[in-house]
């Protein structure tokens, strides 16, 4: 087993570390010291800490700083056209996309999207065109059906005069008939 400790000599600490050697069967063939003086493992302690703690600053001084840069160039860009995105899906086909404030990936994904846009313009037109054409067409078949329903109206007010007209002749010619019989039953 290792053992580790403090020793002294001629006035210095040291600390001390001792390991056996040993061979392939486990058999001791000797013993490792190694010695180095508390003040010089103390110093190397505190120059590694003080290594580690400069690193640290550093590291963390460019990661903000990258941060920095990828929202300015990056992630900006990408809300912006987000921005843009939206006001297409929201339907409003005449809003433009600027191509020259993003980074190159960025720059790829709006010019599809201005081209997905544009496709888009192309098969809404003709459909909103149809559109206007359907509801005039159904403007002129509501105002042909309205004429029709009023026609159909005044027919059925004739066709109920008629009606009316001869149910009061056959009253007239049943009093005739009755009138008729009477007369020759008189004669």
């Amino acid at each position: 087993s290792i053992w580790m400790g403090e020793s002294e000599f001629n006035g210095k600490n040291f600390l001390t570390t001792y390991m056996p050697l040993v061979d392939y069967k486990g058999k001791a063939k000797g013993m490792l010291c190694m010695s180095l003086l508390e003040t010089l493992v103390e110093e190397l302690v505190e120059s590694i800490l003080f290594v580690c703690i400069i690193t640290w600053v550093i590291i963390l001084a460019l990661y903000f700083i990258l941060a920095y840069r990828i929202r300015t160039k990056l992630i900006r860009s990408v809300e912006v056209l987000s921005e843009r995105v939206s006001v297409i899906a929201e339907g409003d086909l005449t809003t433009e996309i600027e191509e020259n404030t993003y980074a190159q990936e960025i720059h790829q994904l709006s010019s599809d999207v201005r081209e997905m846009q544009n496709k888009i313009r192309e098969m809404v037109l003709p459909i909103a065109k149809a559109s206007e054409a359907l509801v005039g067409s159904m403007q002129q078949l509501s105002g042909a059906s309205m004429q029709m329903s009023n026609a159909a109206n005044r027919q059925a007010a004739s066709l109920e005069e008629i009606s009316s007209s001869m149910e009061e002749m056959g009253a007239n010619i049943q009093q005739n008939t009755e009138n008729s019989m009477h007369t020759n039953k008189i004669a």
